[in-house]
């Protein structure tokens, strides 16, 4: 049975609302690297679904202009490359720094929830620039802009044949009744 695009939104919206709450429980429970590693991939899922780039787009491509129209919108000090750069950073060597930061290409962001849920706050003087961010403000923000992202999505038609199309190819790989049955027939 096809989806339409209003069941494909509530799926994918169900999906990062999970994400949410157990990033969220992450954050709570002071387990941060794991939290942002989470939080960093979701935004890259979005990202994917989202394809405002087209499919052929690279993830880095896909993610900054991502990140660009729905979670900062420009009125922050971050940009979509600082954000990449800390992706890569956290979620290939688990620090700030990553090759971006390592080339000025970008700021290395840190974390602090004392902040508040701002974005950004520059700190000084390290020899690279870099930010202060709230990770519940950023996951905030992530969840905000997918919502922003689903009416997007809703309003043009020319997008829904290859947002169902992916809605439908997550639920065959990530169909959660499945799941114990794959446990019986292979070790994980």
């Amino acid at each position: 049975m096809a989806l339409t695009i209003d069941d494909a939104l509530a799926r994918a919206t169900g999906q990062h609302q999970l994400l949410y709450n157990l990033i969220a429980r992450l954050i709570r429970t002071e387990e941060y690297l794991p939290a942002l590693m989470l939080l960093y991939a979701a935004i890259d899922g979005a990202a994917w679904l989202a394809e405002l780039q087209g499919p052929n787009a690279t993830n880095g491509k896909q993610f900054k202009t991502y990140v660009a129209k729905y979670v900062l919108r420009g009125r922050e000090k971050i940009t979509p490359d600082d954000l990449w750069g800390a992706r890569c950073g956290i979620l290939h060597t688990q620090t700030p720094t990553s090759d971006h930061s390592k080339k000025n290409k970008a700021n290395e962001i840190h974390y602090d929830l004392r902040i508040g849920k701002g974005l950004g706050q520059t700190l000084r003087p390290r020899p690279q620039a870099s930010h202060v961010v709230n990770p519940v403000g950023l996951l905030t923000k992530w969840f905000s802009g997918w919502q922003r992202c689903a009416k997007d999505l809703k309003a043009d038609a020319s997008r829904h044949a290859a947002f169902i199309a992916k809605v439908e190819h997550l639920m065959e790989v990530v169909n959660l009744p499945r799941i114990p049955v794959l446990i019986k027939k292979r070790s994980i």
